[in-house]
């Protein structure tokens, strides 16, 4: 249990692409699904699409839980050891973090602008502009922490993750 609880919130260190998809999205996705399956065996009212909402558009309590559970390692822990796998500051994240901020920020001002009276370009543009950075930062991640790959070697975060015998490294320089 410990090592997996290290896994997902201790952004110390470097992990692989195949920890990044096997360990963590994998997993996350099931447990997700999972819950999801619990969620609608407690409460089957919850995705019923004639409710006037979309199948998914709420979360039951387990399906709430699993979202807090996740949100640090999705967010810090599993993307900062990533990103220290490609030499790169942890740091990084939050560029990511601010572009989906500011996206998000975009997309329901842009909504909520729209609500009071009828939709004109300039508010789907702002609409459309937030959900394309959104996609940008999305896209960026998944070529950045899903398919590039890690620097060979030891590096300043730790050592290789598919070759940890290959050197020593200072990890808290």
């Amino acid at each position: 249990m410990g090592a997996i609880f290290n896994f997902l919130f201790n952004p110390i260190g470097r992990i692989s692409r195949s920890d990044y998809w096997l360990k963590f999205w994998l997993p996350s996705m099931g447990v997700a699904v999972v819950a999801a399956l619990i969620d609608l065996a407690i409460n089957p009212s919850l995705f019923d699409p004639s409710a006037g909402t979309s199948a998914f558009a709420n979360q039951g309590p387990v399906s709430n839980l699993v979202s807090l559970f996740y949100l640090f390692p999705a967010y810090v822990a599993v993307p900062v050891k990533r990103l220290h796998d490609r030499g790169l500051s942890g740091w990084w994240q939050l560029l990511f973090v601010a572009g989906f901020i500011i996206g998000l920020a975009m997309i329901i001002g842009g909504v909520f602008a729209g609500l009071e009276r009828d939709p004109n370009p300039l508010l789907l543009s702002v609409v459309a502009g937030g959900t394309l950075i959104i996609l940008a930062v999305g896209v960026t991640q998944l070529i950045l922490f899903g398919c590039l790959p890690g620097q060979k070697g030891p590096n300043r975060y730790g050592p290789d993750p598919l070759n940890p015998d290959s050197g020593t490294a200072e990890v808290f320089t």
